[in-house]
């Protein structure tokens, strides 16, 4: 064999080596992805939505925010047992991801399913409409919601939940959301 035909053979070999574990790899990754999602759909709602460094979070803090809205959806969809407030909050919370993955249509419907309607969630809904009045961009809509919210109650600490937030929305009416989001002041005390 000559030198020219074996520099050829060995870079076809070299090339079907490289194929190989290129698709090998990308075999393994899409079955470890769908193994974590089918995971996370079983966890407890707490871990699931509230621990910061788990459940859908995990998308969310990659910025993979179409993902974590995916994941919510699934997880309401196989979890027939939640309490309806956890409905309610993970609704806002795929939304929200949505929102964030510039989603708005899809971002609005999660967020109208977010609306508490057994009133125990006291000063959510405000807070819930005017997230829809910015993606739905109507500021007179934002800004009675947020009128709304500052006559709310506060937690704990004196902050009234959420209402910096809004304030973001406003002071960034024309930014997407995740701008507007990202960007809002510190909480103040009422």
């Amino acid at each position: 064999m000559n030198t020219n035909n074996s520099g050829k053979v060995m870079k076809y070999f070299s090339l079907l080596y490289s194929l190989f574990w290129i698709t090998t790899f990308s075999i393994y990754s899409q079955n470890l992805n769908s193994l974590s999602a089918d995971s996370l759909i079983t966890l407890e709602f707490e871990a699931f939505d509230q621990d910061m460094n788990n459940g859908w979070r995990k998308y969310q803090n990659e910025n993979n925010y179409l993902e974590a809205a995916k994941v919510i959806d699934i997880y309401l969809d196989k979890n027939d047992d939640l309490l309806e407030y956890q409905k309610v909050v993970l609704n806002f919370h795929s939304g929200q991801n949505y929102a964030f993955a510039d989603q708005y249509e899809l971002a609005i419907s999660r967020l109208k399913s977010s609306i508490d309607t057994t009133g125990v969630m006291l000063d959510w809904n405000p807070y819930v409409k005017a997230t829809i009045a910015f993606l739905e961009h109507d500021l007179i809509g934002l800004k009675a919601m947020r009128d709304t919210m500052a006559t709310g109650s506060t937690n704990q600490n004196g902050i009234i939940p959420n209402l910096n937030v809004v304030d973001g929305l406003i002071a960034n009416f024309d930014s997407s959301y995740t701008w507007a989001y990202r960007h809002r002041p510190k909480n103040e005390k009422k």
